[in-house]
């Protein structure tokens, strides 16, 4: 994966949680370009990108940099209809279920 991708720079901890949990940076850049949604980030001037993307709800947290380029700080996805993504782990409650039955 690039540092920068398509007009967006990524910073290392970004591209290695892409990596880790196999989301392209295409997505990512998709994602900030066309959001389904944006949120204030916990960051002072960061923002949350959330898009659904082939059964998943892919999330990236983005800041401007001086330049007024975005930069990628973190970048996560969680599964929707179901579907349980590479490198994300269960919740709680779906833990407890599945010891049950």
């Amino acid at each position: 994966m690039k540092r920068e991708y398509l007009g967006i720079i990524f910073s290392k901890h970004a591209i290695d949680r892409l990596c880790n949990r196999q989301i392209s940076q295409a997505d990512a850049v998709r994602v900030i370009r066309s959001p389904d949604r944006i949120a204030d980030g916990s960051t002072a001037g960061s923002k949350k990108f959330f898009k659904d993307i082939g059964g998943k709800q892919i999330r990236v947290v983005a800041k401007k940099n001086e330049k007024e380029e975005w930069v990628v700080l973190s970048c996560w996805a969680r599964e929707t209809k179901g579907r349980t993504l590479p490198g994300s782990k269960p919740s709680f409650w779906a833990s407890l279920l599945r010891r049950f039955f």
